[in-house]
């Protein structure tokens, strides 16, 4: 049995931008989170940040749900979860310049 695709286990996804490392942890600091959108949609949008920002997609999920919890995602009914109507922008940094939506 082939390995399914990871896109096809989330129906909602975010797009995550990075800045320089903080020096607390390796690696670059998330900047900015916007979401959840549909998939399509999400592709297109992260074609419109600059790529200095270094905007990619990633899965969609609320903060009482993780990637591996019960095997279950935001999408999924449950008291733990968000509607997408209930879901805000996450902003991590302030910066009035970032597109909204």
């Amino acid at each position: 049995m082939a390995e399914r695709d990871n896109r096809e286990l989330f129906s909602h996804w975010a797009i995550v931008t990075t800045a320089a490392s903080c020096g607390v942890h390796a690696g670059a600091c998330p900047s900015g989170v916007w979401g959840p959108y549909p998939l399509r949609e999400a592709e297109y949008v992260v074609t419109t940040i600059a790529p200095s920002h270094n905007p990619h997609v990633v899965p969609f999920w609320t903060r009482e749900m993780g990637p591996g919890d019960s095997g279950r995602t935001a999408t999924d009914s449950g008291a733990n979860t968000t509607d997408s109507e209930d879901a805000k922008i996450i902003s991590l940094q302030s910066d009035s310049r970032k597109w909204r939506r």
